[in-house]
Formats: C-alpha cells, sequence, structure tokens
C-alpha cells in the first residue's frame, strides 16, 4: 500500500505511465492498487475534515450540519432492503413532529 502522506512528487511520477489511447492521445496510467490507495487515503483526508469542521462549535449550525451530511453520504450503506424496509415502516408508524415556530421570514 501507498502512504500518500509519506510520497513525494518524483514517486508519484515514478507509478504513472503515459500511454496513447484508442484516438491517439495522451492518458496516465497507473497501476489499480495505486489508485485504490490514493481514492481511499483521500477519502480519509476528506471525512477527517469533515469530522473537525462538524465538531467545530465556533463555526455556524448550517456549516457543521452541512459538513455532517457530506460525511453521512460518504459513508457506505451496508444496511439490507429488508432492513430499509423495517426502518421505513417504523417511521411510518412513529411519525416525527416539529413544533411550528415563526422564523421571521413573513411567509408562515
Amino acid at each position: 500500500m501507498v502512504n500518500w502522506m509519506k510520497v513525494d512528487l518524483p514517486k508519484i511520477e515514478s507509478l504513472v505511465q503515459v500511454k496513447p489511447d484508442d484516438n491517439g492521445e495522451e492518458v496516465i496510467q497507473l497501476p489499480l492498487k495505486v489508485w485504490q490507495d490514493f481514492i481511499a487515503r483521500l477519502k480519509q483526508l476528506s471525512s477527517d475534515a469533515l469530522d473537525t469542521v462538524a465538531e467545530d462549535e465556533s463555526l455556524p449550525q448550517h456549516v457543521r450540519l452541512k459538513a455532517w451530511l457530506q460525511k453521512s453520504a460518504m459513508e457506505p450503506d451496508d444496511k439490507s432492503p429488508e432492513w430499509w424496509d423495517e426502518f421505513d415502516q417504523f417511521m411510518r408508524d412513529n411519525r416525527p413532529t416539529f413544533p411550528e415556530r415563526d422564523l421571521g421570514f413573513g411567509d408562515e
């Protein structure tokens, strides 16, 4: 596994090959494992950054919520279709209700 935090530019360049595609255009080619490791590391860095933002209480709530939603969207869905069916039924049976409030937009 390539540690992208320790790989310098010359090392990355040594892993990349430039080859022509079917149309004669130059494309970059690198081993699949290197690409997968790179993407996994980027996702981890992104996830870590979103954790930091989502937990920073000095930031506005909407910024923290957006970071939390982005992080949630990155997590794989490991639930079965049956689990989601049960969840949907639970939500139908136990609908959440929120008190009405005037947000001051004048459109309520």
